[in-house]
């Protein structure tokens, strides 16, 4: 095998006069394992303590949640309830009146009928008189003319 020293090259290729390696400094590589271990230990942690735990919430919480919704739920019906009592008397006062102002409308019709046919009996029952003077002409042709 043929092993090849990258140094020299990358010695050459050095621009900025920094110096160029290509190991990893020890610090990042421990704080990585560490890192790494932390959250492996705070896994285990976990599982440990949790093991045999029930995941759902206590049903006392559950309870009064229940409790305070459902509550909220009877306020609210409670206050439909009433809105809905006070439109179908609105409704029903409303029907009543529009009632009462037919009632009052068939009322003003029949007296109108009333008047047309009493006014139109009045024109037709009055006649008017011939004039006087076609009436007396009519009688003096009816009498004889002496000779």
């Amino acid at each position: 095998m043929l092993r090849v020293d990258l140094r020299e090259q990358l010695a050459k290729l050095n621009v900025f006069g920094q110096p160029t390696t290509l190991e990893r400094p020890p610090t990042v590589l421990l704080f990585s394992l560490a890192a790494i271990a932390a959250i492996a230990s705070l896994s285990a942690c976990y599982l440990w303590f949790s093991d045999g735990r029930p995941i759902e919430p206590d049903s006392k919480v559950i309870a009064a949640a229940d409790h305070s919704m459902m509550d909220d739920v009877r306020a609210s019906q409670q206050k439909t309830a009433t809105e809905l009592e006070r439109v179908t008397q609105d409704a029903a006062a409303t029907k009543a009146d529009l009632q009462k102002l037919s009632d009052q409308v068939s009322a003003l019709a029949t007296k109108v009928d009333t008047l047309q046919d009493a006014a139109a009996s009045l024109t037709s029952s009055i006649a008017r008189p011939p004039n006087a003077r076609a009436q007396a002409s009519t009688k003096k042709s009816s009498k004889p003319t002496p000779n």
